[in-house]
C-alpha cells in the first residue's frame, strides 16, 4: 500500500514540477466538486504544505440542482474542509447569476447543458478565486479528463486551446492561472489513493451529462483504454508533442492569444463577446465572500 501512495505522490510532485506548477507561500484556491479528484486534491495539497508551503481555500460551485448527488457534495466538502483547517466557500449560480441550472435548461428548452454549466462553472471559480486573491486555482483534472479534453479540441478543431491546458494565459487584469496536478494520474488510481487514505467522497453523475458529446467521448475513451490498455498515456503523450510543436508555431511566450474585453461584462475574452454573455445575454457574476 505504502509503495502505491509513494509512486503516487512521486508522479504527481514531477507533474507539478515540471510544467511550474507552484511557488512557494502563494495562494492557491482549489475547486471543490465533493467527488473523487477534488477531495484527493485538496488532501494532497494539506499534506505538499509541509513541503512546499502555501496558503490553500476550497471554493465548491452550487448549480442548486437539489438532488441527491448534489445535496451530499456540500455535506462532505464542509466536513473535509474543516477536518483539514482550509477555508470553505460556496457560490451558487442562484446568487451569482440569479438562474439555476434547471431554469437555464427550461428558458433555452435542452437538457444538453454541460456547455452551460462548464462555462459558468469556470467563470464563478476564476472570480471566486480572484476575489480570494488567489495566485493559482487548482482543479481536480485526472488523465481521463486529460484525454477527453485532448479529443473534444480535436473534433471541434480548437488546438489553441490545447497550448492553453497547460500553459495558462498569466494576466493582471482578472484571469486567474489554472493548474491540474493530476493531469497525469488516472481517475482508477486517484480512487485508489482516496481509498488507501479513508477519503470520504461522493460517486454519482449529473443527470444531464448524458445528453452531452463530453459524455460520448469519454464513454469512447473509457472502451479504448479497457480493450487496449495503456491508449491513455499514448493520448496523453501526444498531446504534450501536439502542444509543444503547436505552441512553437504560434510563439506561446509572445502571445497572449490576443485577450479582450468582453463589451457587456468585462470579463477577459478570446471575442468581443464572452462565452457567458454569448450563451445568456449580458452577465455579470456577484460574489459576496462576506458571509463567509
Amino acid at each position: 500500500m505504502a509503495s502505491f501512495s509513494q509512486d503516487f505522490e512521486k508522479k504527481v510532485y514531477r507533474t507539478i514540477r515540471k510544467f511550474s506548477m507552484l511557488r512557494p507561500h502563494q495562494k492557491v484556491a482549489v475547486g471543490l466538486s465533493g467527488g473523487t479528484d477534488s477531495v484527493t486534491l485538496l488532501y494532497f495539497l494539506s499534506n505538499l504544505r509541509k513541503k512546499l508551503p502555501m496558503n490553500l481555500v476550497a471554493i465548491t460551485v452550487d448549480n442548486n440542482l437539489r438532488d441527491k448527488y448534489t445535496k451530499s457534495i456540500f455535506a462532505n466538502a464542509e466536513k473535509l474542509t474543516k477536518e483539514l483547517d482550509i477555508p470553505y466557500y460556496k457560490i451558487s449560480f442562484k446568487e451569482s447569476i440569479g438562474k439555476t441550472l434547471s431554469q437555464i435548461s427550461k428558458e433555452k428548452n435542452t437538457k444538453s447543458l454541460c456547455t452551460y454549466c462548464g462555462v459558468l462553472r469556470r467563470r464563478i471559480l476564476n472570480s471566486m478565486a480572484r476575489e480570494l486573491g488567489a495566485d493559482k486555482l487548482a482543479i481536480g483534472h485526472n488523465l481521463d479528463d486529460t484525454c477527453e479534453m485532448y479529443l473534444l479540441n480535436i473534433i471541434r478543431n480548437e488546438p489553441e486551446r490545447l497550448v492553453r491546458y497547460i500553459k495558462p494565459v498569466i494576466s493582471d487584469r482578472g484571469l486567474v492561472p489554472r493548474i491540474r496536478p493530476f493531469m497525469a494520474v488516472s481517475k482508477l488510481d486517484i480512487q485508489h489513493y482516496a481509498d488507501i487514505h479513508k477519503l470520504k467522497y461522493v460517486v454519482g453523475r449529473c443527470p444531464y451529462a448524458k445528453y452531452s458529446l463530453r459524455f460520448a467521448t469519454r464513454t469512447s475513451i473509457k472502451e479504448w483504454e479497457e480493450k487496449f490498455p495503456g491508449t491513455m498515456n499514448k493520448m496523453y503523450k501526444s498531446m504534450l508533442k501536439m502542444i509543444s510543436a503547436y505552441g512553437q508555431a504560434m510563439d506561446v511566450k509572445k502571445s497572449t492569444f490576443k485577450l479582450k474585453e468582453c463589451k457587456y461584462c468585462g470579463e477577459l475574452s478570446s471575442t468581443d463577446v464572452c462565452t457567458v454573455c454569448r450563451l445568456l445575454g449580458p452577465t455579470r457574476i456577484k460574489l459576496d465572500t462576506t458571509k463567509y
